[in-house]
């Protein structure tokens, strides 16, 4: 009885996951550049035990997080990925990551250098007069000790 109970709740999930899929899918043709919606796909996919389908949208979207230099995030999918469909040597599984971690830290180092040569610009004008300086004051942050009472 009771396994019959577990196959009831099984098959009420899949049909649940079945239904949000179809949502996700149809946000995902109005919103193709939204990969969050592309990495939920992927989601309701691996629940849904469709393993294959799951990888490749994942590895569709990870390209694209690339291609944005959002690594962090084509990391993530990349262990996922490998999760769902362990590759055949462990050492492919280290090289992709590793390779994801060195593009990471190489922009990272690029962006940090960018910044450094650009001049800091001076705030915008507020427009509000609610926030014009008075009188030249200005307070200055002071660490706070505790009181001794």
């Amino acid at each position: 009885m009771a396994r019959i109970m577990e196959l009831l709740e099984d098959l009420k999930a899949s049909w649940y996951y079945e239904k949000r899929l179809e949502k996700v899918q149809e946000k995902a043709l109005l919103q193709p550049e939204n990969l969050f919606i592309q990495v939920r796909m992927g989601d309701l996919l691996a629940k849904l035990k469709k393993k294959k389908e799951a990888v490749s949208v994942y590895e569709l979207a990870a390209q694209q997080f690339i291609q944005k230099n959002l690594f962090a995030h084509a990391i993530a999918l990349k262990k996922i990925i490998f999760r769902l469909e362990p590759p055949k040597d462990d050492g492919e599984q280290m090289n992709a990551l590793e390779r994801l971690y060195e593009q990471m830290l190489v922009y990272r180092e690029k962006t940090s250098i960018a910044e450094k040569a650009t001049p800091p610009q001076a705030p915008a004008p507020s427009s509000r007069p609610s926030e014009k300086k008075r009188g030249g004051l200005q307070l200055e942050p002071r660490a706070f000790s505790p009181s001794a009472s």
